[in-house]
């Protein structure tokens, strides 16, 4: 950990409670309201920031290292329950092969009393990436796809509503506060797709076997609602709104889902610590830890 300050902050985050926000009254209509308004077109935009445990800003920077990536979508086709299309942009600030390359080598290297040398300070360069993605899950899917696993190019999916859910899990939520969600993370394509390194896979790895003994006495991708109904805030055309929202968890994660039958977009995804096992929130497992949706142009 960089900074004691952040690892303090952090602790005490995950005592006052995992995943927790305020439950809002029923009679919120303006909420609601705000919620059913919330409607697709060609062109509607949706900016993404990536988050560690849930946390953005200065602390998620300062335990990540690298810049998180902020992701920008463009909605190309939307039919509600059915069929959703559009194009992506992310950009990062991360560290160059070279300065991961002389930072691998100082520390490989021998340092006896008496040698004063200093690790180079880091060098970093923007990395933008682009993709089209397409789904035809909107009806039934029942996994979704971490913005931090979109790889480049085009890519069409049948059974993943990617930040979406199907309009099954949100009935299903609603009517009965349980629904089934995967996140993917250990689908061989997803895996094939984005490329992992070593260290990333190994760590997927251990999560999926802490996954597999967890599974031997609860259903780890059965999703639960929250009892009340919940808000969130977030610029909706310019103008800073609370929409109503739909606050589930299961044993992956937390997750903040928009109040909106037609559009039940996932604007909050937080893996949950524990189930990771280990507070080392520097793992290659960090760039994993979820996002925010931070604003939407819907018009």
């Amino acid at each position: 950990m960089k900074n004691k300050y952040f690892l303090v902050l952090f602790i005490t985050l995950l005592l006052v409670g995992f995943g927790c926000s305020p439950a809002i009254p029923a009679s919120d209509t303006a909420a609601k309201d705000a919620a059913g308004a919330v409607d697709f077109q060609s062109g509607s935009t949706v900016t993404i920031k990536q988050t560690v445990f849930g946390l953005g800003g200065i602390f998620a920077e300062t335990v990540s290292g690298d810049g998180l990536a902020e992701y920008q979508l463009v909605v190309d086709s939307f039919v509600p329950e059915n069929f959703v299309s559009f194009s992506w942009s992310s950009t990062a600030e991360e560290e160059t092969m070279a300065s991961i390359a002389a930072r691998d080598a100082f520390e490989a290297a021998s340092h006896p009393i008496g040698d004063t040398t200093k690790a180079s300070t880091p060098v970093y360069e923007t990395v933008t990436k682009f993709g089209n993605y397409s789904t035809t899950a909107l009806d039934n899917g029942t996994k979704i796809l971490l913005p931090a696993y979109w790889s480049e190019g085009d890519q069409s999916f049948e059974d993943n509503s990617i930040i979406w859910l199907s309009k099954e899990q949100y009935e299903s939520l609603v009517s009965t506060k349980t629904a089934t969600l995967s996140l993917g993370l250990f689908d061989e394509k997803i895996a094939s797709l984005v490329g992992m390194s070593d260290s990333v896979q190994n760590a997927l790895n251990t999560l999926q076997q802490k996954a597999t003994d967890a599974s031997k006495s609860q259903d780890i991708y059965k999703l639960t609602a929250d009892d009340d109904w919940q808000n969130y805030s977030l610029i909706v055309d310019g103008t800073e709104k609370t929409v109503q929202t739909i606050q589930a968890n299961n044993w992956f994660g937390s997750y903040v889902i928009l109040a909106n039958p037609e559009n039940p977009l996932v604007l909050k995804a937080t893996l949950n610590p524990f189930a990771l096992g280990s507070f080392d929130i520097s793992s290659p497992l960090s760039s994993f830890l979820g996002y925010e949706v931070t604003e939407i142009k819907s018009k």
